[in-house]
């Protein structure tokens, strides 16, 4: 088995006209082999969190879903609406999406992802106060990406979210052992089939071959881009989740980070399945 260090020092090279901060986690679903790059280091949150909402959601609310819930869990991941969100926010707080944001927080904390909160709804921060949260990610000097106040993960909890619900639809994983009468394999593939849905901008999947099932949640703000991933290989074995952030000060512009992107998925798709074929053309 191939180094993780290869990888890594493979997303360096990539990455050398890059004048901000990456954060990237990328890990092997089947033999539980991980690769980092500043990827405990604190990033805005930005729609990727969506991920998070979806699977508080799934917990709270049997399968079928109400045709509301439905429609806004759809909006919410195929095309990021940000006021499909705020309405699960809304449900899953009784009718107040701030007490939702909180919920979310406290669900994806019962999971160890301390670093990882919600503190408003998506464009609801106006007079709402800085929250001032704490965690060891934004604890840390050495490196700033000037994280949103109010909303905020790392590359590796939003990968480790993704490795339970894959887990999940798989029958095992974190989700399923905290939560086993509430989380199940169906919902988990449900909400991993949305995602497969998202067609907007495909990053982090332009670097991989024609046709394979990336699962994703993309997210973006005038200096900070994402994209976190669950990837297909050609066979179980070859699974792996991937979540990249790319921070330039000030602002990052898409001709920049859409190769870079493709370039991580391609080396990276590359590392987990052994693929030697020609990298697709962007």
């Amino acid at each position: 088995v191939a180094s993780p260090e290869i990888v890594r020092r493979a997303w360096i090279s990539a990455l050398e006209d890059f004048g901000g901060v990456p954060g990237i986690f990328g890990k092997g679903l089947a033999n539980g082999q991980e690769v980092c790059l500043n990827c405990d280091v604190a990033f805005a949150g930005l729609s990727t969190m969506k991920i998070g909402i979806a699977a508080e959601i799934y917990r709270r609310y049997e399968l079928p879903l109400a045709p509301q819930l439905s429609a806004a869990m759809k909006g919410m991941l195929t095309e990021s609406d940000n006021a499909a969100a705020n309405k699960l926010l809304a449900e899953i707080g009784a009718g107040d999406p701030y007490t939702g944001a909180l919920a979310v927080t406290t669900f994806l904390h019962s999971l160890g992802l301390r670093n990882s909160f919600i503190a408003a709804p998506y464009d609801l921060k106006e007079g709402v106060p800085d929250p001032q949260i704490v965690t060891p990610a934004n604890s840390q000097t050495a490196l700033n990406t000037d994280p949103d106040p109010y909303i905020q993960t790392t590359p590796t909890d939003l990968g480790l979210l993704l490795e339970g619900l894959y887990q999940c639809a798989h029958g095992g994983g974190l989700l399923r052992a905290l939560y086993p009468r509430e989380i199940t394999p169906a919902e988990c593939e449900e909400l991993i089939t949305w995602m497969a849905h998202n067609k907007i901008n495909a990053l982090l999947g332009q670097g991989m071959p024609p046709g394979t099932r990336v699962a994703h949640k993309h997210g973006w703000r005038s200096d900070t881009h994402a994209d976190a991933a669950i990837v297909y290989g050609p066979d179980p074995e070859t699974d792996f989740v991937l979540v990249v952030f790319l921070y330039q000060p000030e602002w990052l512009v898409w001709e920049e980070s859409v190769p870079t992107f493709a370039a991580i998925g391609s080396l990276t798709y590359r590392f987990f399945t052994g693929f030697t074929g020609s990298p697709p053309t962007p």
